[in-house]
Protein backbone atom coordinates (compact mmCIF):
# COMPACT_ATOMS: atom_id res chain seq x y z
CA UNK A 1 0.00 0.00 0.00
CA UNK A 2 1.61 3.49 -1.00
CA UNK A 3 1.86 5.66 1.87
CA UNK A 4 0.34 8.67 2.16
CA UNK A 5 2.11 11.46 2.99
CA UNK A 6 1.79 15.08 3.12
CA UNK A 7 2.75 17.21 -0.09
CA UNK A 8 4.50 19.84 2.53
CA UNK A 9 6.04 18.97 6.13
CA UNK A 10 7.44 21.12 8.63
CA UNK A 11 9.15 20.13 11.90
CA UNK A 12 6.54 22.83 13.43
CA UNK A 13 3.41 21.55 12.29
CA UNK A 14 4.57 17.43 11.88
CA UNK A 15 7.36 14.64 12.94
CA UNK A 16 9.14 13.67 10.54
CA UNK A 17 9.95 10.42 11.79
CA UNK A 18 6.15 9.00 12.05
CA UNK A 19 4.84 11.52 8.93
CA UNK A 20 7.51 10.82 6.33
CA UNK A 21 10.27 8.71 7.36
CA UNK A 22 8.67 5.55 9.44
CA UNK A 23 5.58 5.19 6.45
CA UNK A 24 8.21 5.41 3.75
CA UNK A 25 10.67 3.02 5.20
CA UNK A 26 8.17 0.34 5.86
CA UNK A 27 6.68 0.75 2.20
CA UNK A 28 10.23 1.13 0.18
CA UNK A 29 12.60 -1.71 -0.62
CA UNK A 30 15.22 1.16 -1.68
CA UNK A 31 16.18 4.32 -0.32
CA UNK A 32 18.57 7.14 -2.08
CA UNK A 33 19.70 10.17 0.16
CA UNK A 34 21.76 13.35 -0.47
CA UNK A 35 22.75 15.11 2.47
CA UNK A 36 24.62 17.28 3.78
CA UNK A 37 25.21 16.05 7.26
CA UNK A 38 24.23 12.69 8.50
CA UNK A 39 24.94 11.38 12.28
CA UNK A 40 23.97 7.96 13.34
CA UNK A 41 21.56 9.76 15.56
CA UNK A 42 19.00 9.36 12.60
CA UNK A 43 19.43 5.70 13.01
CA UNK A 44 18.20 5.74 16.57
CA UNK A 45 15.28 7.92 16.11
CA UNK A 46 14.30 5.64 13.02
CA UNK A 47 15.55 2.49 14.51
CA UNK A 48 11.30 0.92 14.04
CA UNK A 49 11.81 2.02 10.20
CA UNK A 50 14.78 0.73 9.53
CA UNK A 51 14.29 -2.69 11.14
CA UNK A 52 11.32 -3.46 9.00
CA UNK A 53 13.03 -2.06 6.32
CA UNK A 54 16.41 -3.88 6.81
CA UNK A 55 13.95 -7.30 7.38
CA UNK A 56 12.29 -7.12 3.66
CA UNK A 57 16.00 -6.63 2.11
CA UNK A 58 15.93 -3.21 1.94
CA UNK A 59 19.04 -1.22 0.07
CA UNK A 60 19.93 2.04 1.77
CA UNK A 61 23.04 4.39 -0.21
CA UNK A 62 23.68 7.77 1.42
CA UNK A 63 26.05 10.48 -0.39
CA UNK A 64 27.11 12.78 2.36
CA UNK A 65 29.54 15.00 4.08
CA UNK A 66 32.95 14.24 5.66
CA UNK A 67 33.45 15.46 8.84
CA UNK A 68 36.35 18.07 7.98
CA UNK A 69 38.57 20.31 9.76
CA UNK A 70 39.53 23.51 8.58
CA UNK A 71 43.23 22.12 8.18
CA UNK A 72 41.67 19.35 6.15
CA UNK A 73 39.60 21.74 3.85
CA UNK A 74 43.31 23.51 3.70
CA UNK A 75 45.39 20.32 2.29
CA UNK A 76 42.58 19.71 0.03
CA UNK A 77 42.86 23.38 -1.29
CA UNK A 78 46.49 22.46 -2.01
CA UNK A 79 45.70 20.67 -5.09
CA UNK A 80 47.25 17.22 -4.03
CA UNK A 81 47.58 14.04 -6.60
CA UNK A 82 44.70 11.80 -6.97
CA UNK A 83 46.99 9.17 -4.95
CA UNK A 84 47.85 11.45 -2.20
CA UNK A 85 43.88 12.38 -1.62
CA UNK A 86 43.27 9.23 -1.75
CA UNK A 87 45.38 8.58 1.38
CA UNK A 88 44.21 11.71 3.13
CA UNK A 89 40.62 10.69 2.45
CA UNK A 90 41.05 7.57 4.12
CA UNK A 91 43.16 8.65 7.29
CA UNK A 92 39.92 11.49 7.44
CA UNK A 93 37.18 8.74 7.72
CA UNK A 94 39.57 6.59 9.50
CA UNK A 95 39.44 9.36 12.21
CA UNK A 96 35.44 10.18 11.70
CA UNK A 97 35.18 6.38 12.73
CA UNK A 98 36.86 6.74 15.58
CA UNK A 99 34.89 9.78 16.55
CA UNK A 100 32.02 7.75 16.14
CA UNK A 101 32.47 4.84 18.15
CA UNK A 102 33.42 7.27 20.99
CA UNK A 103 30.44 9.20 20.97
CA UNK A 104 27.24 6.73 20.30
CA UNK A 105 25.80 4.47 22.28
CA UNK A 106 26.44 0.59 22.04
CA UNK A 107 23.25 -0.23 20.85
CA UNK A 108 23.22 2.53 18.11
CA UNK A 109 26.57 2.15 16.92
CA UNK A 110 25.90 -2.22 16.77
CA UNK A 111 22.30 -1.43 14.43
CA UNK A 112 24.80 0.91 11.93
CA UNK A 113 27.79 -1.54 11.93
CA UNK A 114 25.52 -4.62 11.15
CA UNK A 115 23.17 -2.81 8.35
CA UNK A 116 26.88 -1.83 6.58
CA UNK A 117 28.39 -5.24 7.15
CA UNK A 118 24.88 -6.64 5.47
CA UNK A 119 24.65 -4.40 2.81
CA UNK A 120 21.78 -2.99 3.86
CA UNK A 121 23.74 0.81 3.82
CA UNK A 122 26.15 2.09 2.20
CA UNK A 123 27.95 5.37 2.34
CA UNK A 124 30.14 7.12 -0.02
CA UNK A 125 31.26 10.86 0.60
CA UNK A 126 31.14 13.93 -1.68
CA UNK A 127 33.55 16.65 -1.57
CA UNK A 128 33.65 19.22 -3.51
CA UNK A 129 36.58 20.50 -6.16
CA UNK A 130 36.92 22.73 -9.36
CA UNK A 131 34.50 25.57 -9.18
CA UNK A 132 33.11 24.82 -5.90
CA UNK A 133 36.14 24.26 -4.14
CA UNK A 134 35.83 26.22 -1.41
CA UNK A 135 32.19 25.42 -1.41
CA UNK A 136 30.44 22.39 0.81
CA UNK A 137 28.44 19.48 -0.30
CA UNK A 138 24.94 21.08 1.32
CA UNK A 139 22.19 19.25 -0.96
CA UNK A 140 19.37 17.69 0.88
CA UNK A 141 17.09 15.39 -0.95
CA UNK A 142 16.07 11.92 -0.81
CA UNK A 143 14.08 9.42 -2.76
CA UNK A 144 11.95 6.28 -2.06
CA UNK A 145 10.99 3.38 -4.10
CA UNK A 146 8.84 0.06 -3.92
CA UNK A 147 10.64 -0.79 -7.56
CA UNK A 148 7.29 0.16 -9.39
CA UNK A 149 6.05 3.50 -7.61
CA UNK A 150 8.71 6.35 -6.45
CA UNK A 151 8.49 9.43 -3.69
CA UNK A 152 11.29 11.71 -3.65
CA UNK A 153 11.51 15.13 -1.04
CA UNK A 154 14.34 17.74 -1.04
CA UNK A 155 14.40 20.30 1.92
CA UNK A 156 16.71 21.95 4.60
CA UNK A 157 16.77 19.06 7.03
CA UNK A 158 19.99 17.10 7.34
CA UNK A 159 20.43 13.52 9.04
CA UNK A 160 20.76 14.01 12.61
CA UNK A 161 18.84 14.50 15.54
CA UNK A 162 19.08 18.48 15.57
CA UNK A 163 17.54 17.70 12.09
CA UNK A 164 14.31 17.42 14.23
CA UNK A 165 14.45 19.96 16.69
CA UNK A 166 15.32 22.22 14.42
CA UNK A 167 12.96 24.29 12.33
CA UNK A 168 13.20 22.77 9.09
CA UNK A 169 10.87 22.46 5.92
CA UNK A 170 10.69 19.80 2.78
CA UNK A 171 8.55 19.06 -0.11
CA UNK A 172 7.44 15.95 -1.37
CA UNK A 173 6.67 14.98 -5.05
CA UNK A 174 4.59 11.31 -5.56
CA UNK A 175 5.21 9.43 -9.03
CA UNK A 176 1.66 8.55 -8.54
CA UNK A 177 0.19 11.70 -8.32
CA UNK A 178 1.45 13.29 -10.99
CA UNK A 179 5.18 14.38 -10.26
CA UNK A 180 6.81 11.60 -12.19
CA UNK A 181 8.84 14.58 -14.05
CA UNK A 182 9.92 15.47 -10.50
CA UNK A 183 11.06 12.35 -9.02
CA UNK A 184 12.47 11.27 -11.99
CA UNK A 185 14.91 14.61 -12.38
CA UNK A 186 16.02 13.22 -8.22
CA UNK A 187 17.14 10.20 -9.25
CA UNK A 188 19.35 11.31 -12.08
CA UNK A 189 20.93 13.91 -10.06
CA UNK A 190 21.32 11.10 -7.51
CA UNK A 191 22.62 8.33 -9.93
CA UNK A 192 25.05 11.50 -11.74
CA UNK A 193 26.73 11.98 -7.95
CA UNK A 194 26.86 8.27 -6.94
CA UNK A 195 28.64 7.68 -9.76
CA UNK A 196 31.04 10.63 -9.77
CA UNK A 197 29.81 11.48 -12.88
CA UNK A 198 29.67 15.78 -11.37
CA UNK A 199 32.84 17.74 -12.35
CA UNK A 200 32.59 19.83 -9.31
CA UNK A 201 32.46 16.74 -6.96
CA UNK A 202 34.66 14.25 -6.10
CA UNK A 203 32.95 11.13 -4.94
CA UNK A 204 35.09 8.79 -2.13
CA UNK A 205 33.96 5.30 -1.22
CA UNK A 206 34.61 3.72 1.70
CA UNK A 207 37.97 1.78 2.04
CA UNK A 208 38.15 -1.85 2.12
CA UNK A 209 39.97 -1.33 5.86
CA UNK A 210 37.53 1.03 6.93
CA UNK A 211 34.60 -1.32 6.20
CA UNK A 212 36.24 -3.74 8.59
CA UNK A 213 36.85 -1.32 11.27
CA UNK A 214 33.04 -0.82 11.47
CA UNK A 215 32.32 -4.40 11.05
CA UNK A 216 34.41 -4.45 14.65
CA UNK A 217 32.13 -2.56 16.47
CA UNK A 218 29.46 -5.07 16.08
CA UNK A 219 29.32 -6.24 19.75
CA UNK A 220 25.65 -7.25 20.10
CA UNK A 221 23.54 -9.74 18.19
CA UNK A 222 21.80 -7.96 14.88
CA UNK A 223 19.02 -5.84 15.83
CA UNK A 224 16.76 -6.39 12.96
CA UNK A 225 15.58 -9.71 11.64
CA UNK A 226 17.61 -10.65 8.26
CA UNK A 227 17.38 -13.45 5.78
CA UNK A 228 20.63 -12.94 3.40
CA UNK A 229 19.27 -13.26 -0.30
CA UNK A 230 21.49 -16.01 -2.11
CA UNK A 231 23.27 -13.42 -5.10
CA UNK A 232 21.88 -14.31 -8.36
CA UNK A 233 24.28 -14.83 -11.02
CA UNK A 234 24.64 -11.48 -13.40
CA UNK A 235 23.15 -12.48 -16.49
CA UNK A 236 23.89 -9.43 -18.60
CA UNK A 237 28.12 -9.80 -17.47
CA UNK A 238 28.71 -10.54 -21.36
CA UNK A 239 28.37 -6.72 -21.72
CA UNK A 240 31.16 -5.46 -18.97
CA UNK A 241 32.91 -8.06 -21.03
CA UNK A 242 32.66 -6.64 -24.19
CA UNK A 243 32.88 -3.06 -22.88
CA UNK A 244 36.64 -3.86 -21.32
CA UNK A 245 37.40 -5.73 -24.19
CA UNK A 246 36.53 -2.61 -26.72
CA UNK A 247 38.15 -0.16 -24.38
CA UNK A 248 41.02 -2.32 -24.31
CA UNK A 249 41.33 -2.94 -28.34
CA UNK A 250 39.90 0.22 -29.13
CA UNK A 251 38.25 -0.78 -32.36
CA UNK A 252 36.64 -4.23 -33.98
CA UNK A 253 33.86 -5.94 -33.68
CA UNK A 254 30.86 -6.93 -31.22
CA UNK A 255 29.13 -10.51 -32.70
CA UNK A 256 26.12 -10.48 -29.92
CA UNK A 257 22.99 -12.55 -30.69
CA UNK A 258 20.14 -10.27 -31.28
CA UNK A 259 18.23 -9.23 -27.74
CA UNK A 260 21.38 -9.77 -25.47
CA UNK A 261 21.92 -5.76 -25.21
CA UNK A 262 23.82 -4.51 -28.59
CA UNK A 263 22.82 -1.26 -28.63
CA UNK A 264 23.38 -1.29 -24.46
CA UNK A 265 26.56 -2.03 -24.85
CA UNK A 266 27.56 0.27 -27.21
CA UNK A 267 26.12 3.03 -24.84
CA UNK A 268 27.62 2.11 -21.79
CA UNK A 269 31.47 2.32 -24.28
CA UNK A 270 30.12 5.51 -25.17
CA UNK A 271 29.25 6.80 -21.73
CA UNK A 272 32.87 5.58 -20.57
CA UNK A 273 34.80 7.50 -23.60
CA UNK A 274 32.69 10.67 -23.33
CA UNK A 275 33.34 10.55 -19.01
CA UNK A 276 37.38 10.06 -19.55
CA UNK A 277 37.57 12.29 -22.48
CA UNK A 278 39.05 9.91 -24.77
CA UNK A 279 36.06 10.88 -27.22
CA UNK A 280 34.14 14.05 -27.76
CA UNK A 281 31.55 12.87 -30.61
CA UNK A 282 30.23 9.99 -31.93
CA UNK A 283 28.21 9.28 -35.36
CA UNK A 284 26.41 6.27 -35.43
CA UNK A 285 25.03 4.91 -38.83
CA UNK A 286 23.22 2.03 -39.89
CA UNK A 287 20.05 1.17 -42.55
CA UNK A 288 16.56 2.16 -41.96
CA UNK A 289 14.75 5.91 -40.64
CA UNK A 290 12.69 3.61 -37.74
CA UNK A 291 16.29 2.13 -36.21
CA UNK A 292 17.85 5.11 -36.79
CA UNK A 293 14.80 6.62 -34.52
CA UNK A 294 15.29 4.09 -32.00
CA UNK A 295 18.91 4.79 -31.71
CA UNK A 296 17.90 8.29 -30.62
CA UNK A 297 15.50 7.18 -28.19
CA UNK A 298 18.13 5.22 -26.18
CA UNK A 299 20.91 7.77 -26.70
CA UNK A 300 18.38 10.75 -24.62
CA UNK A 301 17.64 8.10 -21.84
CA UNK A 302 21.35 6.10 -21.68
CA UNK A 303 23.80 9.31 -22.30
CA UNK A 304 23.62 12.78 -20.51
CA UNK A 305 24.24 16.02 -21.59
CA UNK A 306 24.77 15.58 -25.19
CA UNK A 307 23.39 16.67 -28.38
CA UNK A 308 21.59 14.79 -30.73
CA UNK A 309 21.62 15.41 -34.23
CA UNK A 310 19.45 13.31 -36.57
CA UNK A 311 20.49 12.91 -40.73
CA UNK A 312 18.52 10.76 -42.31
CA UNK A 313 14.71 11.39 -43.35
CA UNK A 314 13.44 14.50 -43.24
CA UNK A 315 16.21 15.46 -41.17
CA UNK A 316 18.93 16.96 -42.39
CA UNK A 317 20.97 18.19 -38.95
CA UNK A 318 24.99 17.32 -40.06
CA UNK A 319 25.90 21.18 -40.31
CA UNK A 320 24.79 22.14 -36.70
CA UNK A 321 26.19 18.97 -35.48
CA UNK A 322 29.33 20.67 -37.52
CA UNK A 323 28.70 24.20 -35.76
CA UNK A 324 28.70 22.26 -31.98
CA UNK A 325 30.46 19.07 -32.21
CA UNK A 326 31.66 18.90 -28.85
CA UNK A 327 29.30 16.67 -26.50
CA UNK A 328 27.34 15.43 -29.31
CA UNK A 329 26.25 12.58 -31.02
CA UNK A 330 25.19 12.86 -34.84
CA UNK A 331 22.96 9.68 -36.19
CA UNK A 332 23.10 8.78 -39.48
CA UNK A 333 21.56 6.51 -42.69
CA UNK A 334 23.98 4.27 -43.81
CA UNK A 335 25.08 6.24 -47.20
CA UNK A 336 28.04 6.44 -48.73
CA UNK A 337 27.94 9.70 -49.94
CA UNK A 338 26.53 11.20 -46.41
CA UNK A 339 29.07 9.52 -44.74
CA UNK A 340 32.05 10.25 -47.15
CA UNK A 341 31.03 14.05 -46.38
CA UNK A 342 30.71 13.85 -43.07
CA UNK A 343 34.65 12.50 -42.89
CA UNK A 344 35.99 14.59 -45.05
CA UNK A 345 34.22 18.15 -43.65
CA UNK A 346 34.79 16.60 -39.94
CA UNK A 347 38.59 15.88 -40.56
CA UNK A 348 38.81 19.98 -42.08
CA UNK A 349 37.32 21.81 -39.67
CA UNK A 350 37.64 19.47 -36.46
CA UNK A 351 40.87 19.27 -34.51
CA UNK A 352 42.12 15.89 -33.63
CA UNK A 353 38.93 14.48 -35.44
CA UNK A 354 40.32 11.48 -36.30
CA UNK A 355 41.41 10.76 -32.31
CA UNK A 356 38.10 12.25 -30.57
CA UNK A 357 35.55 10.94 -33.04
CA UNK A 358 34.17 7.46 -32.57
CA UNK A 359 32.11 6.37 -34.85
CA UNK A 360 29.23 3.33 -34.40
CA UNK A 361 27.88 0.66 -37.32
CA UNK A 362 25.21 -1.04 -36.17
CA UNK A 363 23.97 -4.09 -38.34
CA UNK A 364 28.04 -3.39 -39.31
CA UNK A 365 27.68 -6.23 -41.97
CA UNK A 366 25.43 -4.00 -44.51
CA UNK A 367 28.69 -1.62 -44.18
CA UNK A 368 30.44 -3.96 -46.95
CA UNK A 369 28.32 -3.09 -49.84
CA UNK A 370 30.06 -1.87 -52.47
CA UNK A 371 29.18 1.82 -53.02
CA UNK A 372 30.87 1.98 -49.37
CA UNK A 373 34.15 0.42 -50.53
CA UNK A 374 34.14 2.44 -53.76
CA UNK A 375 33.69 5.66 -51.49
CA UNK A 376 34.94 4.53 -48.01
CA UNK A 377 38.03 2.10 -48.20
CA UNK A 378 40.92 3.62 -46.42
CA UNK A 379 38.98 6.52 -44.97
CA UNK A 380 37.20 4.94 -41.67
CA UNK A 381 40.38 2.99 -40.64
CA UNK A 382 42.29 6.49 -39.51
CA UNK A 383 39.80 6.80 -36.85
CA UNK A 384 41.06 5.63 -33.16
CA UNK A 385 37.70 4.32 -32.33
CA UNK A 386 35.56 2.28 -34.42
CA UNK A 387 32.61 -0.35 -33.31
CA UNK A 388 30.50 -2.11 -35.04
CA UNK A 389 27.49 -4.11 -33.95
CA UNK A 390 26.18 -7.24 -35.40
CA UNK A 391 24.03 -10.34 -34.27
CA UNK A 392 25.59 -11.87 -38.03
CA UNK A 393 28.68 -9.49 -38.98
CA UNK A 394 29.89 -11.76 -41.80
CA UNK A 395 27.93 -11.27 -45.25
CA UNK A 396 27.14 -14.38 -47.16
CA UNK A 397 29.06 -14.63 -50.76
CA UNK A 398 31.16 -11.58 -50.18
CA UNK A 399 34.90 -12.10 -49.48
CA UNK A 400 35.55 -8.47 -51.14
CA UNK A 401 32.93 -6.89 -48.80
CA UNK A 402 33.81 -8.64 -45.33
CA UNK A 403 37.43 -7.21 -46.17
CA UNK A 404 37.07 -3.85 -46.59
CA UNK A 405 34.72 -4.51 -42.98
CA UNK A 406 38.01 -5.86 -41.54
CA UNK A 407 39.87 -3.09 -42.86
CA UNK A 408 37.64 -0.29 -41.74
CA UNK A 409 36.17 -1.13 -38.29
CA UNK A 410 38.26 -4.55 -37.25
CA UNK A 411 38.27 -8.10 -36.53
CA UNK A 412 35.31 -9.59 -34.57
CA UNK A 413 36.76 -8.81 -30.95
CA UNK A 414 33.80 -10.16 -28.93
CA UNK A 415 31.37 -13.06 -29.23
CA UNK A 416 27.95 -14.21 -27.30
CA UNK A 417 26.23 -16.51 -29.24
CA UNK A 418 22.37 -17.33 -29.68
CA UNK A 419 23.17 -21.03 -27.58
CA UNK A 420 25.15 -18.58 -24.98
CA UNK A 421 22.20 -16.60 -24.79
CA UNK A 422 19.94 -19.18 -24.12
CA UNK A 423 22.56 -21.02 -21.41
CA UNK A 424 22.17 -17.92 -19.54
CA UNK A 425 18.69 -17.20 -19.72
CA UNK A 426 18.41 -14.23 -21.50
CA UNK A 427 16.89 -15.88 -24.77
CA UNK A 428 14.36 -19.14 -24.23
CA UNK A 429 15.00 -22.64 -26.16
CA UNK A 430 13.45 -22.87 -29.28
CA UNK A 431 12.74 -26.08 -31.90
CA UNK A 432 14.67 -25.68 -35.41
CA UNK A 433 11.86 -27.32 -37.94
CA UNK A 434 13.13 -26.93 -41.35
CA UNK A 435 10.25 -26.51 -43.96
CA UNK A 436 10.41 -27.57 -47.32
CA UNK A 437 9.33 -25.13 -49.91
CA UNK A 438 9.16 -25.01 -54.11
CA UNK A 439 9.75 -22.14 -55.80
CA UNK A 440 6.92 -20.69 -57.90
CA UNK A 441 7.39 -20.87 -61.77
CA UNK A 442 7.89 -17.34 -61.51
CA UNK A 443 10.32 -17.14 -59.07
CA UNK A 444 12.17 -20.02 -61.02
CA UNK A 445 11.91 -17.87 -63.92
CA UNK A 446 13.14 -14.68 -62.30
CA UNK A 447 16.57 -16.65 -61.19
CA UNK A 448 16.78 -17.62 -64.42
CA UNK A 449 17.02 -14.18 -65.78
CA UNK A 450 19.36 -13.13 -63.14
CA UNK A 451 21.70 -15.83 -64.28
CA UNK A 452 21.49 -15.16 -68.14
CA UNK A 453 21.84 -11.42 -67.50
CA UNK A 454 25.16 -12.11 -65.57
CA UNK A 455 26.32 -14.05 -68.38
CA UNK A 456 25.67 -11.06 -70.95
CA UNK A 457 27.57 -9.18 -68.69
CA UNK A 458 30.55 -11.77 -69.14
CA UNK A 459 30.23 -11.79 -72.19
CA UNK A 460 30.75 -8.40 -72.26
CA UNK A 461 33.08 -8.63 -70.07
CA UNK A 462 32.03 -6.51 -68.09
CA UNK A 463 33.55 -5.42 -64.47
CA UNK A 464 31.23 -7.28 -61.72
CA UNK A 465 31.68 -9.97 -58.89
CA UNK A 466 29.98 -13.41 -58.90
CA UNK A 467 28.95 -12.50 -55.13
CA UNK A 468 26.92 -10.06 -56.22
CA UNK A 469 24.85 -12.38 -58.62
CA UNK A 470 24.80 -14.91 -55.67
CA UNK A 471 22.88 -12.81 -53.44
CA UNK A 472 20.48 -11.74 -56.31
CA UNK A 473 19.87 -15.66 -56.24
CA UNK A 474 19.38 -15.83 -52.46
CA UNK A 475 17.19 -12.83 -52.06
CA UNK A 476 14.81 -14.62 -54.51
CA UNK A 477 14.84 -17.84 -52.45
CA UNK A 478 14.39 -15.39 -48.90
CA UNK A 479 11.11 -13.88 -50.66
CA UNK A 480 9.57 -16.67 -52.04
CA UNK A 481 5.67 -16.73 -51.40
CA UNK A 482 5.76 -20.30 -51.34
CA UNK A 483 7.13 -20.29 -47.32
CA UNK A 484 3.55 -18.50 -46.22
CA UNK A 485 1.39 -21.45 -46.55
CA UNK A 486 3.64 -23.86 -45.14
CA UNK A 487 4.25 -21.36 -42.14
CA UNK A 488 0.76 -20.92 -41.82
CA UNK A 489 -0.01 -24.83 -41.75
CA UNK A 490 2.53 -24.96 -39.01
CA UNK A 491 1.07 -22.88 -36.95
Amino acid sequence: MLPDIPISLNTSDNDLVKELYEPCLKWAITYDRGVGYFSSGWIMINAKGMADFASRGGKARWITSPILSESDYTTIRTGLSSTDIADFFRDIINRNVDELEKQLEENTLNALAWMVYDGIVEFRFAVPQNELLDGDFHDKFGIFSDGENSLSFSGSVNDSIKGTVNYESIKVFKSWAGMSEYVDLDKKRFEKLWNNKDKNLKIFTLPEGIKEKIFKLRKLPRPYLFEKKEETPNKWIHQEKALKIFLKEKHGILEMATGTGKTRTAIKIINRLLDTGEIKRVVITMHGNDLLEQWCKEIYKGIEQVRVYKHFGNHKEFTRFLLNPDKAVLVVSRDAEYLNDIIIKTNKVIKDNQKETMFVFDEVHGFGSLSMRNTLSGKVEPFKYRLGLSATPEREFDEDGNVFIQNEVGNVIFRFTLKDAIEKGILCEFDYIPLEYQLTDEEKKKKRDIIARYSVKRKNNESFSDDEMYRELALVNKTSISKLPLFEQLI
